[in-house]
């Protein structure tokens, strides 16, 4: 009887360290601060139910690509859409973050009334940011891979506005140290922002989900957003 208890402790013991020892490696865009803020979420919630994150920083669509094709295990953060285009990939129900989608312009001055008022104007955007790319459909256009390229077009007249996320526009711009671009307000779009897995692990979503839950009621995304904007204006 002793042996066999001494067995079932010692494939316990060793069962709870592989567990400990699991990792996923998850798909996010460049250090902006909603990917910087929604991995530094992420990392904490995982680590409460005993499981390391790495992250690998690809351009917007090709993240969605390869983590949909299971060659990571899922994306950070993305809008509730996403499911929608990538069956593969599967929503956490709790919201990470929220933003707000908004138009930059440096010359143009005009009311945002919604997407129909961007018609008459040349749009620089991120490629594979999905709730641009569906807000301006039909509209006239400028797609580029990074935040950088769709404010220098921007600053140089080679668009006439562009759209991004208010935060990670106004990052890129204090980065850049570019002058004489604003916020039209008010903002085009409020989104919320999910974390997404790959088919293979959605049997981690109820444990993920309810953690995300617990971490809304202790305040802490709140907390980790603020430590994000100060670190960032230390920068």
């Amino acid at each position: 009887m002793r042996m066999i208890l001494m067995t079932l402790f010692s494939v316990l013991i060793m069962s709870g360290s592989v567990y400990a020892r699991e990792k996923l490696v998850l798909t996010t865009l460049d250090s902006h601060l909603n990917a910087v803020v929604g991995v530094n979420i992420l990392r904490e919630a995982y680590q409460r139910i005993g499981i390391q994150i790495e992250t690998k920083i690809l351009p917007a669509e090709r993240a969605l690509h390869m983590a949909n094709k299971g060659k990571f295990d899922g994306e950070v953060i993305r809008i509730r859409e996403v499911q929608e285009l990538y069956p593969n990939l599967r929503r956490v129900p709790v919201p990470v973050i929220a933003m707000e989608g908004v138009v930059f312009t440096k010359d143009v001055t005009f009311d945002v009334t919604g997407w129909e008022s961007l018609k008459p104007y040349t749009i620089g955007i991120l490629i594979g940011s999905k709730f641009i790319e569906k807000g301006t459909r039909g509209l006239t256009v400028e797609a580029v891979p990074t935040y950088k390229q769709v404010l220098l077009k921007l600053n140089a007249g080679r668009t006439d506005v562009a759209v991004m996320a208010r935060t990670n526009g106004l990052i890129e711009l204090r980065k850049l140290n570019m002058k004489g671009i604003r916020v039209l307000e008010p903002p085009l779009v409020k989104a919320r922002l999910y974390h997404y897995l790959h088919k293979k692990n959605e049997h981690l979503i109820p444990q993920i989900a309810q953690v995300l839950k617990n971490m809304v009621e202790e305040g802490r995304p709140k907390e980790i957003w603020d430590q994000s904007i100060a670190e960032s204006g230390r920068r």
